[in-house]
């Protein structure tokens, strides 16, 4: 069966069933799409992040891109499509979800890595994707010297973040970070991994957000929502797996 992301990005998965299953803590990517809720957050994170790398491409050609957890390889999948480097590299502890990646991607170097591990010996990149499931700062301290050696050796970095969304749809719960606005958040992010980034932009769409952070400055930072109607052509089409 095909599970369409995209008006022209597919994924072919057998055996797939459409049971409403839990989603566990711990679980392979092809249970999670069995899941209808699950699923309905896969189409938000593609559309959001087909959204920020259209935008990228319009003021850099970049080359060389890591999704460095690259799970079933369909983020990979936007990267590849949207930004058209050169290269692209995947990696993820997820064996399983990596044979899924392989079989989708046409084009891409994908095997096991550990990111902590990778990062310590790792190469220079234009692009370095990190699709978090949910990362904000009361949980950074563990990442912190991660993202500032993946700063160093990158143009560009984008940051999956569902927490940024909920700071924009319930903006009481900024104030535990000492902040009022989204806008107010993101500069904390980009602040704590290093001081000498600019932000991009994030991209808002259901309940996903994708900060993109750059070493350059390309324009002012805006925070960019977008509604059902603006994704109409790609919920119709997938309108019958939701």
């Amino acid at each position: 069966m095909k599970i369409i992301f995209d008006t022209d990005l597919k994924l072919e998965l057998n055996n797939f069933s459409n049971t409403k299953e839990k989603i566990k803590n711990i679980t392979s990517g092809k249970e999670l799409l069995n899941n209808a809720f699950y699923r309905k957050e896969v189409f938000n994170h593609t559309a959001t992040l087909k959204e920020a790398c259209i935008d990228i491409s319009k003021y850099d050609n970049i080359n060389k891109v890591w999704d460095s957890m690259c799970g079933m390889g369909i983020g990979s999948s936007m990267l590849l499509r949207y930004l058209d480097p050169l290269y692209l590299e995947c990696t993820d502890i997820d064996k399983n979800g990596l044979s899924y990646a392989k079989n989708l991607l046409s084009n891409g170097k994908i095997y096991a890595a550990d990111i902590f591990e990778k990062v310590k010996k790792d190469k220079k990149w234009d692009l370095v994707f990190i699709d978090f499931n949910n990362f904000t700062l009361k949980k950074s301290d563990i990442w912190m010297p991660v993202l500032k050696r993946i700063v160093e050796n990158t143009n560009w970095l984008l940051l999956t973040d569902s927490a940024c969304f909920g700071y924009n749809k319930f903006p009481k719960n900024l104030k535990g970070y000492g902040v009022n606005y989204p806008e107010d958040y993101y500069k904390l992010v980009k602040d704590k991994i290093m001081k000498e980034l600019y932000t991009f932009g994030a991209y808002d769409y259901g309940n996903s957000s994708i900060l993109v952070l750059s070493k350059k400055k390309y324009k002012d930072f805006e925070i960019k929502k977008f509604n059902a109607e603006f994704f109409k052509g790609f919920f119709r089409i997938s309108r019958g797996l939701i």
